[in-house]
Protein backbone atom coordinates (compact mmCIF):
# COMPACT_ATOMS: atom_id res chain seq x y z
CA UNK A 1 0.00 0.00 0.00
CA UNK A 2 1.19 3.48 -0.79
CA UNK A 3 2.50 5.98 1.76
CA UNK A 4 1.16 8.83 2.02
CA UNK A 5 2.95 11.78 2.61
CA UNK A 6 1.83 15.00 4.59
CA UNK A 7 1.42 17.88 2.96
CA UNK A 8 1.75 21.43 3.60
CA UNK A 9 0.54 24.12 2.05
CA UNK A 10 1.75 27.62 0.92
CA UNK A 11 0.61 29.53 3.39
CA UNK A 12 0.79 27.64 6.23
CA UNK A 13 4.26 27.31 4.80
CA UNK A 14 4.73 30.94 4.81
CA UNK A 15 3.77 31.50 8.14
CA UNK A 16 5.92 28.41 9.77
CA UNK A 17 8.79 29.55 7.76
CA UNK A 18 8.49 33.04 8.54
CA UNK A 19 8.67 32.30 12.22
CA UNK A 20 12.02 29.48 11.99
CA UNK A 21 13.91 32.22 10.47
CA UNK A 22 12.54 35.00 12.76
CA UNK A 23 13.39 33.01 15.52
CA UNK A 24 16.33 31.02 14.42
CA UNK A 25 17.28 27.44 14.54
CA UNK A 26 18.48 27.43 18.49
CA UNK A 27 15.01 28.15 19.45
CA UNK A 28 13.00 25.43 17.27
CA UNK A 29 11.02 23.63 19.14
CA UNK A 30 11.84 20.11 17.24
CA UNK A 31 9.76 18.09 15.13
CA UNK A 32 6.69 16.56 17.12
CA UNK A 33 5.24 13.42 16.09
CA UNK A 34 2.29 13.71 18.44
CA UNK A 35 1.36 17.37 16.90
CA UNK A 36 1.23 18.02 13.06
CA UNK A 37 0.64 21.41 12.27
CA UNK A 38 -2.85 22.38 11.65
CA UNK A 39 -3.07 22.41 8.12
CA UNK A 40 -1.53 19.29 7.19
CA UNK A 41 -3.05 17.41 5.17
CA UNK A 42 -2.79 13.62 3.18
CA UNK A 43 -4.07 12.50 -0.14
CA UNK A 44 -7.83 11.54 1.00
CA UNK A 45 -7.85 8.02 -1.01
CA UNK A 46 -5.07 5.90 -2.53
CA UNK A 47 -3.03 4.50 0.24
CA UNK A 48 -2.53 4.82 4.15
CA UNK A 49 -0.82 8.23 5.71
CA UNK A 50 2.58 7.81 7.41
CA UNK A 51 2.99 7.33 10.65
CA UNK A 52 4.99 10.01 12.44
CA UNK A 53 7.43 7.48 13.60
CA UNK A 54 8.70 6.73 10.36
CA UNK A 55 9.13 10.72 9.73
CA UNK A 56 11.14 10.93 13.09
CA UNK A 57 13.37 8.05 11.80
CA UNK A 58 13.58 9.66 8.83
CA UNK A 59 14.82 12.72 10.19
CA UNK A 60 17.40 10.72 12.99
CA UNK A 61 18.46 9.06 9.80
CA UNK A 62 19.95 12.55 7.72
CA UNK A 63 20.80 13.93 11.22
CA UNK A 64 23.39 11.25 11.50
CA UNK A 65 24.76 11.97 8.55
CA UNK A 66 25.06 15.54 8.95
CA UNK A 67 27.13 14.93 12.32
CA UNK A 68 29.19 12.33 10.52
CA UNK A 69 30.28 14.85 7.69
CA UNK A 70 30.94 17.44 10.18
CA UNK A 71 33.29 15.31 12.46
CA UNK A 72 34.92 14.24 9.81
CA UNK A 73 35.39 18.15 8.44
CA UNK A 74 38.25 18.56 5.85
CA UNK A 75 36.65 22.20 4.87
CA UNK A 76 32.87 22.92 4.88
CA UNK A 77 31.99 21.97 1.18
CA UNK A 78 33.54 18.86 1.67
CA UNK A 79 31.11 18.55 4.62
CA UNK A 80 28.47 19.54 2.04
CA UNK A 81 29.34 17.49 -0.34
CA UNK A 82 29.25 14.31 1.80
CA UNK A 83 25.93 15.01 3.14
CA UNK A 84 24.38 15.64 -0.61
CA UNK A 85 26.28 12.61 -1.60
CA UNK A 86 24.77 10.32 0.90
CA UNK A 87 21.67 11.75 1.67
CA UNK A 88 20.80 11.34 -2.11
CA UNK A 89 21.15 8.07 -2.26
CA UNK A 90 19.12 7.75 1.53
CA UNK A 91 16.40 9.13 0.37
CA UNK A 92 16.25 7.20 -3.10
CA UNK A 93 16.24 3.97 -1.32
CA UNK A 94 13.05 4.28 0.83
CA UNK A 95 10.09 2.73 -0.09
CA UNK A 96 8.01 5.43 1.33
CA UNK A 97 9.75 8.03 -0.94
CA UNK A 98 9.40 6.28 -4.28
CA UNK A 99 5.82 7.20 -4.82
CA UNK A 100 3.69 9.67 -6.95
CA UNK A 101 3.78 12.03 -3.67
CA UNK A 102 7.47 12.64 -3.95
CA UNK A 103 6.87 14.66 -7.42
CA UNK A 104 4.64 16.90 -5.16
CA UNK A 105 6.23 19.85 -3.68
CA UNK A 106 4.24 20.57 -1.08
CA UNK A 107 5.63 17.01 0.46
CA UNK A 108 9.07 18.40 0.69
CA UNK A 109 8.03 21.93 1.72
CA UNK A 110 6.51 19.69 4.94
CA UNK A 111 9.46 17.74 5.47
CA UNK A 112 12.04 21.25 4.98
CA UNK A 113 9.95 23.61 7.52
CA UNK A 114 7.95 20.92 10.23
CA UNK A 115 10.23 18.24 10.25
CA UNK A 116 14.03 19.18 9.46
CA UNK A 117 14.49 23.17 9.35
CA UNK A 118 17.67 22.95 11.26
CA UNK A 119 19.14 20.60 8.69
CA UNK A 120 17.84 23.29 6.06
CA UNK A 121 19.52 26.25 7.97
CA UNK A 122 22.79 24.09 8.51
CA UNK A 123 23.07 23.39 4.51
CA UNK A 124 21.59 26.63 3.29
CA UNK A 125 21.05 29.22 6.23
CA UNK A 126 17.90 31.27 5.49
CA UNK A 127 17.68 30.63 1.55
CA UNK A 128 13.87 30.04 1.67
CA UNK A 129 14.05 28.50 -1.43
CA UNK A 130 15.78 25.79 0.33
CA UNK A 131 12.87 25.34 2.43
CA UNK A 132 9.74 25.62 0.32
CA UNK A 133 8.73 22.63 -2.28
CA UNK A 134 10.49 22.67 -6.24
CA UNK A 135 13.94 21.91 -7.60
CA UNK A 136 16.13 23.76 -5.26
CA UNK A 137 14.52 22.92 -1.96
CA UNK A 138 17.47 20.68 -0.05
CA UNK A 139 15.87 17.45 0.19
CA UNK A 140 13.53 17.46 -2.89
CA UNK A 141 16.56 18.27 -5.33
CA UNK A 142 18.66 15.22 -3.99
CA UNK A 143 16.08 13.25 -3.93
CA UNK A 144 16.06 13.90 -7.93
CA UNK A 145 19.23 13.32 -8.42
CA UNK A 146 19.31 10.07 -6.46
CA UNK A 147 16.14 9.09 -9.00
CA UNK A 148 18.17 10.38 -12.46
CA UNK A 149 21.63 9.60 -11.62
CA UNK A 150 20.89 5.74 -10.28
CA UNK A 151 22.98 3.71 -12.39
CA UNK A 152 21.48 0.75 -11.65
CA UNK A 153 21.96 -2.33 -9.09
CA UNK A 154 24.23 -4.33 -12.08
CA UNK A 155 26.68 -1.62 -12.11
CA UNK A 156 29.92 -2.06 -10.99
CA UNK A 157 30.10 1.97 -9.20
CA UNK A 158 26.23 2.60 -9.29
CA UNK A 159 26.44 6.05 -7.81
CA UNK A 160 29.24 7.54 -9.84
CA UNK A 161 27.11 10.23 -11.39
CA UNK A 162 26.29 11.37 -7.86
CA UNK A 163 29.90 11.58 -7.00
CA UNK A 164 31.41 12.43 -9.81
CA UNK A 165 29.38 15.51 -11.21
CA UNK A 166 29.79 18.66 -10.14
CA UNK A 167 27.41 21.07 -8.48
CA UNK A 168 27.02 22.78 -11.58
CA UNK A 169 26.34 19.99 -13.35
CA UNK A 170 23.64 18.78 -11.30
CA UNK A 171 22.16 22.30 -11.77
CA UNK A 172 21.90 22.22 -15.78
CA UNK A 173 20.78 18.82 -16.19
CA UNK A 174 18.06 18.67 -13.05
CA UNK A 175 16.90 22.38 -13.22
CA UNK A 176 15.81 22.04 -16.57
CA UNK A 177 12.13 20.55 -16.83
CA UNK A 178 13.23 19.34 -20.76
CA UNK A 179 16.10 17.26 -19.37
CA UNK A 180 14.71 16.41 -15.96
CA UNK A 181 11.69 14.86 -17.54
CA UNK A 182 13.10 12.13 -18.66
CA UNK A 183 15.68 9.68 -16.43
CA UNK A 184 17.05 8.21 -20.01
CA UNK A 185 17.89 12.02 -21.47
CA UNK A 186 19.39 13.15 -18.08
CA UNK A 187 21.88 10.21 -17.18
CA UNK A 188 23.36 9.77 -20.86
CA UNK A 189 24.11 13.93 -20.65
CA UNK A 190 25.47 13.17 -17.37
CA UNK A 191 27.35 10.28 -18.42
CA UNK A 192 28.17 12.59 -21.67
CA UNK A 193 29.34 15.28 -19.05
CA UNK A 194 31.60 13.13 -17.08
CA UNK A 195 33.56 11.93 -20.68
CA UNK A 196 33.97 15.60 -21.80
CA UNK A 197 35.63 16.79 -18.47
CA UNK A 198 38.44 13.98 -18.76
CA UNK A 199 39.13 15.57 -21.88
CA UNK A 200 38.46 19.24 -21.34
CA UNK A 201 38.85 19.29 -17.77
CA UNK A 202 36.28 20.00 -15.30
CA UNK A 203 37.26 23.61 -15.03
CA UNK A 204 36.06 24.48 -18.30
CA UNK A 205 32.73 22.30 -18.33
CA UNK A 206 30.55 25.23 -16.76
CA UNK A 207 30.77 27.10 -20.18
CA UNK A 208 31.20 24.52 -21.92
CA UNK A 209 27.96 22.67 -20.70
CA UNK A 210 25.70 25.39 -20.69
CA UNK A 211 26.87 25.84 -24.84
CA UNK A 212 26.43 22.05 -25.18
CA UNK A 213 23.27 22.31 -24.17
CA UNK A 214 22.43 25.23 -26.13
CA UNK A 215 23.14 23.31 -29.24
CA UNK A 216 21.60 20.01 -28.97
CA UNK A 217 17.66 22.69 -28.34
CA UNK A 218 19.10 24.00 -31.58
CA UNK A 219 19.06 20.77 -33.38
CA UNK A 220 15.63 19.33 -32.25
CA UNK A 221 13.74 19.18 -29.24
CA UNK A 222 15.99 17.22 -26.12
CA UNK A 223 12.59 15.25 -25.12
CA UNK A 224 12.82 13.45 -28.92
CA UNK A 225 16.11 12.25 -27.68
CA UNK A 226 15.06 9.90 -25.20
CA UNK A 227 14.18 7.39 -28.19
CA UNK A 228 17.37 6.82 -29.73
CA UNK A 229 19.48 3.91 -28.78
CA UNK A 230 21.66 4.48 -26.09
CA UNK A 231 25.01 4.24 -28.26
CA UNK A 232 24.00 6.39 -30.42
CA UNK A 233 22.47 9.18 -28.18
CA UNK A 234 25.66 8.91 -26.18
CA UNK A 235 27.41 9.59 -29.65
CA UNK A 236 25.01 12.41 -30.35
CA UNK A 237 25.51 14.11 -27.01
CA UNK A 238 29.72 13.49 -27.68
CA UNK A 239 29.08 15.42 -30.52
CA UNK A 240 27.65 18.13 -28.52
CA UNK A 241 30.40 18.72 -26.27
CA UNK A 242 32.95 18.83 -29.27
CA UNK A 243 30.77 21.22 -30.56
CA UNK A 244 30.77 23.01 -27.58
CA UNK A 245 34.30 22.92 -27.27
CA UNK A 246 35.11 24.85 -31.12
CA UNK A 247 33.03 27.92 -30.42
CA UNK A 248 32.14 30.62 -28.40
CA UNK A 249 28.53 31.73 -27.77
Amino acid sequence: MIALMPRLAAPEAERLLEVFLQEGPETWKAFSADELPRATRFAPTGGSPISTKTLVELRLEILRIKDECQSQRKTLRSDFSSFDFRVAILLINKDFLSSGECFRDDVWAFLSIVVMPDIVSWRFGGSVERYFGGVRNTFQRLWMRGMLFDRGMQSDNRWGLLSELSEDAFLQIVERPGIASSPVIATALAEAWLRASLIYGRGSMEALTRRAILKLRAKNEIRFFGGLPPNVLGSVLDEAFRDASRTNL
